[in-house]
């Protein structure tokens, strides 16, 4: 029987499934949290302490944003001490932004939640980064490839660098939603700024449309 007990306790399916889309605090029973939120949430784990007496010596949670805001993941209180409980040693919150999940493992004699995946997150998720693209007379270019960027990502920042003196628009489209159009400068060189992005959050499938 030992070998049922342990395929039965080490399976992945999850069988409390949460989705929450504003401040939310993880319950024992809880094994994976889907966060969906247009607005910076807090989302609070229960204290480690709370294991005890329980049958489970050691909990697993999955927390996954899918949202377009941050999921602000805060550690509970230790109902004996009065201490907050702390994230991988130190941390008292960790930020998971959009499109990113972690794995959390907590102990019932434990104070410390650790991130076990994935901890470091991707640095392509987290890291500033350029992209750049050319095109010439009315022909429109991928930014990435027309399967779109390898992650959702943040567009922070487009600027168009004329190349000629001919004027016209340049616009980014994320798929069919235009993310900025800016009016190319007639003198070559000269580089100019998007004033205002909109649907600057996605996969990229769209291209520079000059």
């Amino acid at each position: 029987m030992s070998g049922l007990r342990d395929f039965s306790t080490e399976t992945a399916g999850f069988r409390n499934v949460t989705v929450k889309t504003s401040a939310y605090t993880v319950v024992l029973t809880d094994e994976k949290v889907i966060c969906n939120p247009s607005a910076s949430m807090v989302l609070t784990l229960f204290a480690l302490n709370s294991l005890q007496g329980t049958t489970q010596a050691k909990k697993i949670i999955i927390v996954q944003n899918v949202g377009t805001a941050n999921v602000v993941i805060t550690p509970g209180t230790d109902s004996a001490t009065n201490v907050a409980n702390t994230i991988n040693s130190s941390k008292t919150t960790f930020v998971l932004k959009p499109n990113e999940t972690v794995s959390l493992i907590g102990r019932d004699a434990a104070t410390d939640w650790v991130l076990s995946s994935p901890y470091p997150i991707p640095a392509l998720l987290r890291v500033p980064f350029a992209v750049s693209v050319m095109s010439n007379g009315t022909t429109a270019v991928n930014v990435w490839s027309a399967d779109g960027a390898p992650a959702n990502l943040w567009i922070d920042e487009v600027y168009a660098n004329s190349q000629d003196a001919i004027a016209g628009n340049m616009t980014l489209y994320n798929a069919s939603s235009t993310i900025c159009t800016i009016a190319k400068v007639t003198t070559a060189g000269t580089i100019t700024g998007a004033t205002t992005l909109t649907y600057a959050f996605g996969s990229l499938r769209g291209g520079y449309d000059p």
